[in-house]
């Protein structure tokens, strides 16, 4: 424990009584019925590896936290369940998640500085098929074509990735693309899913799944001067 708060990577199910201060990378809402969603977040605390976890609240809690629980906070938890995490595909590398229940506990914290929104798999990795497929990625590269479906992004090395958008989030992104300008944008796709027998291209996963253009980090000026 640091500080009275246990690491992320150390939860399990084996135990109970965790406290876990944890920075809220993303909040997303997760469709199970006309009107109703679980809300899922993504908690980081940057104490060694799995430092990230996804936490689940289910219908009957979400509304209550969802303006409660916001994206770059920093938030104590007290009194939750830990589960595995039987699911096919992952939002985190944690063989876990985190479970709400009646007795949860949440509090706000200030003062602390802020963990990095992005954790980016670098294209190479994709390419030689050295990533888990069974992990949502986030990644990022210079856009150089966009079609109905499917955009197409240039990373460090030159190497080239293949998206696709799907369902909703097809006429979404679709939407967002046609207001890009200028020649030279640098996309961030944050939390897809890699799939695919040959060769891996990267797929959107429902809500969670999302664009940013030129974001405002130090990878977005390197790939320009590699790139252009």
């Amino acid at each position: 424990m640091d500080d009275g708060y246990h690491a992320i990577s150390e939860l399990c199910p084996m135990i109970t009584g965790w406290s876990i201060r944890a920075f809220v990378v993303r909040v997303f809402q997760k469709c199970v019925g006309i009107n109703e969603f679980d809300l899922g977040l993504i908690l980081a605390d940057n104490r060694g590896m799995r430092s990230r976890i996804e936490a689940t609240i289910n219908r009957r809690l979400a509304s209550f936290y969802s303006d409660r629980i916001r994206e770059n906070e920093w938030i104590v938890i007290n009194t939750f369940s830990v589960r595995l995490h039987n699911e096919g595909i992952h939002a985190t590398s944690h063989d876990y998640r985190i479970c709400f229940m009646d007795q949860t506990i949440v509090t706000k914290v200030s003062g602390l500085p802020a963990i990095p929104y992005y954790d980016f798999t670098p294209f190479d990795y994709i390419i030689e098929r050295t990533v888990s497929t069974g992990v949502l990625v986030d990644v990022i590269g210079v856009l150089i074509e966009v079609g109905n479906l499917t955009e197409d992004y240039r990373g460090r090395n030159k190497e080239v990735l293949q998206c696709e958008a799907q369902n909703a989030q097809a006429f979404e992104f679709q939407r967002f693309f046609q207001r890009l300008t200028g020649p030279q944008n640098i996309i961030a796709l944050v939390s897809w899913r890699l799939t695919g027998i040959h060769k891996l291209k990267a797929v959107t996963n429902g809500p969670i799944s999302k664009v940013i253009a030129n974001p405002d980090i130090p990878e977005v000026e390197e790939i320009r001067v590699v790139v252009y």
